[in-house]
C-alpha cells in the first residue's frame, strides 16, 4: 500500500470552520425563553385589559340603570323614598332625654341650633319663645320616641325643657 503524506504527520488535523455547537445551543435556548416570556406576558396583558374593560362597562351599565330607575320613579314614590330616608336619618340621630337636656339647658338660640339643629316649629307668647322639636328624643326605657320636645326661652336662654 502506498504511503500517504498525511498518515504519519504529527500535525493536528486542520480546524473546522463555523460556530461552535455550544454557542448555538445557548443562543437558541435564550431566544426560546425570550419568545415564550414575551408571548405569555402579551397574553396576560391582553386578558387584563379585557377584564378591566368589562368591569368598566358593567359599572357604566349599573349607573345607567340606576339613573333610569330614579328618573322613572313616580313623584309619589320619590316622596315616599325621601320620607323613609329622613326617618332613618332622624332615627339614627335620636338622643336620650338626658343627652338632649344636657345639650340645650341654659343655652342661647345659636348654641341650641348648633347642638341639636333647627326646630321643627317656633311659637311666641307672653314674651316667651318656644321651640318645638318633633320626634327627636327617646323615652327613658328606650322603647319609644317622645312625640315632641318643647324648649322655652326666657331672657335669650333655655329656661324649660318639656318632653311630651
Amino acid at each position: 500500500m502506498p504511503r500517504r503524506d498525511r498518515d504519519y504527520d504529527d500535525e493536528p488535523p486542520p480546524a473546522k470552520g463555523g460556530i461552535p455547537v455550544w454557542l448555538i445551543l445557548v443562543l437558541g435556548g435564550f431566544g426560546v425563553c425570550v419568545l415564550l416570556c414575551g408571548g405569555v406576558g402579551t397574553l396576560m396583558y391582553m386578558f387584563y385589559k379585557r377584564d378591566v374593560a368589562q368591569r368598566e362597562m358593567l359599572v357604566e351599565q349599573e349607573m345607567m340603570m340606576a339613573d333610569r330607575e330614579e328618573a322613572e320613579m313616580s313623584p309619589e314614590w320619590q316622596g315616599t323614598l325621601h320620607q323613609l330616608e329622613r326617618a332613618h336619618k332622624l332615627e339614627s340621630n335620636r338622643l336620650s332625654r338626658d343627652e338632649f337636656r344636657t345639650k340645650v339647658a341654659g343655652k342661647t338660640e345659636d348654641e341650641v341650633t348648633a347642638n341639636v339643629g333647627k326646630p321643627d316649629s317656633t311659637e311666641e307668647a307672653n314674651g316667651e319663645v318656644r321651640w318645638v322639636y318633633e320626634r327627636r328624643t327617646r323615652r327613658p326605657d328606650n322603647a319609644d320616641t317622645d312625640r315632641r320636645v318643647v324648649l322655652v326661652f326666657r331672657n335669650g336662654r333655655v329656661a324649660e325643657v318639656a318632653f311630651e
